[in-house]
């Protein structure tokens, strides 16, 4: 042997010779043994590359076993590669009566048969043992697969089965709660007891009915269950707009069933009334007034009656306006006075005063203009001391010399201007 791991066989020894393999020796019931072989020709190791190893046995009962599929190649070159025995090889106990080790090319060809034994040592502690069979290996893997494509094929039968079944059941119980009036049937009539949600538009008509409750107040307290498009055809109905007459009704619920809003439409009057409903409860009818009948803001219309405005209302031609208020400020400054008076958006302004210091152009009065009375523009002012004539003007809250310069002593300007500012607190 090469050394203890593999087992030595040597393809040039005579067919009379038998090579023992002590590596395939065993016990009855081994299985899984795994077998390491060098194979050489002679002194030589056999190159076993493009070529099929196969282990060939009658067993002690005669049975013939054939291993064929090599486990795992450590070198090709070298000749080192190991085989799995299976159980099958260890059924029957003693000397196998004949075996040998098949070597043979890609077409099959045998290149060499090397005469090989073994022993099974029998295993007394087996409770049952099976009886040795003939094992091909390559048709037991046939076996094997097509054992395992029948299985499967039968798990897929068995599934297919099962859905069947099941298709069935659902079958039933749609049938079952079809007989019972729980799904929709398109043709016949269907009655929804539950409520519905659908996501998309409802292409078609909805039906008006004839009033059902004895109340609005009936209707205010279910909201939902009363929902849709009513009619009356002369029946009375004690808290209506309108007792007795025939109308349209729209019944609109909320986000409860207590909330929403009702709406009365009369057929001979065309008076149309509507009430909220809170907490169950109607907040009394309100009649729409129709088009024709309201006064618009744009267009010649003749209306007639007396009328009372409260509040103050402009009409062309004719203004009608409340007592109007007065508001005044004053503000100082290099001892001069500005004083202010508001009456509606019109500003009326003087300064009067001893001027204590002289302005040169471009000089600032120091005179802020409060909030309230501010010009919207900038306004150019006549002003006079004792000498002479300039201008002043108003910047955005103050005034300031324009271009005149004005001697200390009286000083006195006025003007007039309109302010867009709120009125003064």
């Amino acid at each position: 042997m090469a050394n203890n791991k593999y087992a030595l066989v040597n393809t040039q020894f005579s067919q009379t010779d038998v090579t023992l393999i002590e590596q395939l020796n065993g016990r009855q019931g081994d299985s899984g043994r795994v077998v390491y072989f060098s194979l050489k020709d002679g002194n030589v190791p056999h190159n076993i590359s493009n070529q099929s190893i196969a282990i060939i046995v009658k067993d002690a009962a005669g049975k013939i076993k054939i291993l064929s599929t090599v486990n795992n190649v450590i070198s090709s070159a070298g000749g080192l590669f190991s085989m799995v025995m299976p159980g099958e090889l260890y059924q029957a106990s003693g000397d196998v009566q004949e075996a040998f080790m098949q070597v043979s090319d890609a077409s099959n060809t045998v290149l060499s048969s090397i005469p090989i034994t073994f022993t099974v040592v029998a295993n007394n502690i087996i409770m049952t043992a099976n009886a040795s069979h003939d094992y091909i290996e390559s048709v037991q893997n046939a076996v094997d697969q097509a054992n395992g494509l029948i299985e499967n094929l039968f798990k897929n039968i068995q599934a297919q089965d099962n859905a069947y079944q099941q298709l069935g059941l659902s079958l039933k119980l749609l049938n079952d709660r079809i007989s019972d009036n729980k799904v929709a049937i398109t043709d016949a009539d269907n009655i929804w007891e539950k409520n519905n949600i659908f996501k998309q538009p409802i292409n078609g008509s909805l039906l008006t009915k004839q009033i059902s409750f004895p109340d609005f107040a009936t209707v205010a307290n279910n909201m939902i269950i009363n929902s849709g498009v009513w009619v009356n055809t002369g029946k009375t109905i004690v808290d209506a707009p309108i007792k007795t007459t025939w109308a349209t009704i729209n019944v609109v619920p909320g986000v409860d069933r207590i909330t929403g809003v009702i709406e009365f439409i009369d057929w001979f009057t065309k008076n149309r009334f509507f009430t909220t409903v809170t907490q169950g409860k109607m907040n009394g009818w309100s009649k729409i007034s129709a088009d024709d009948t309201v006064v618009h803001n744009t267009g010649n219309e003749t209306v007639a009656g007396d009328k009372n405005y409260v509040g103050t209302n402009t009409f062309t031609g004719i203004s009608i306006i409340k007592k109007p208020k007065l508001y005044e400020a004053t503000t100082t400054g290099l001892g001069l006075t500005a004083r202010y008076k508001r009456v509606g958006r019109t500003v009326q302004m003087s300064i009067t005063g001893n001027l204590t210091d002289a302005l040169a152009p471009g000089a600032n009065l120091n005179l802020n203009i409060p909030d309230g009375f501010k010009p919207n523009n900038i306004v150019g002012i006549v002003a006079t001391d004792t000498s002479k004539i300039g201008m002043i003007q108003t910047a955005t809250n103050t005034y300031y010399n324009k271009d005149t310069s004005f001697n200390n002593g009286n000083f006195l300007a006025s003007a007039t201007w309109i302010t867009i500012d709120d009125v003064p607190e």
